[in-house]
């Protein structure tokens, strides 16, 4: 990853892939290091600003989470005026709000995303299991996750 983010200083995926590496380290001031060069890089600067006067007053801890909740906040205004499942993304605003529930811990959130995604785009199923970072282990204390394993053929891997 710090390969690719040298070779590319503005590659949101491996920045959100290191950031969340470093969160399952426990390197937590790195992680949210990483965080805001994301949102510097995607073009949110008042809120990198907001997230790095966060870490010095409140720990990263509590910087990162705050920063998430607003993620959280924002997707949930965007998905109430478009489409969260909009077909020719890469990656949807029902897939961010995944992602931004699962790394908070809201596993219940999380799921009844996952659910909604695969009501709307069934396709999608494997995709949203499998290769968006999230915490899958986390996930799967929700009795809806090992149905929808199931159903995407991806039971027992």
């Amino acid at each position: 990853l710090r390969r690719a983010i040298s070779l590319q200083a503005g590659y949101g995926t491996a920045l959100e892939r290191m950031e969340l590496a470093l969160v399952k380290l426990g390197r937590l001031e790195e992680a949210v290091d990483f965080r805001i060069a994301q949102l510097r890089t995607s073009g949110r600067a008042e809120r990198a600003e907001l997230l790095q006067e966060e870490s010095g007053s409140l720990g990263p801890e509590e910087a990162r989470r705050r920063d998430l909740q607003r993620d959280v906040e924002q997707l949930l205004v965007e998905a109430s005026k478009t489409n969260p499942f909009e077909k020719g993304q890469t990656r949807t605003n029902a897939d961010r709000l995944i992602i931004a529930y699962s790394w908070l811990g809201d596993w219940a959130n999380a799921m009844t995303w996952v659910e909604r995604s695969y009501a709307n785009r069934p396709g999608r199923l494997r995709r949203v299991l499998m290769d968006l970072p999230i915490d899958r282990k986390g996930l799967a204390t929700d009795p809806r996750y090992a149905r929808l394993l199931r159903v995407a053929g991806l039971e027992g891997i």
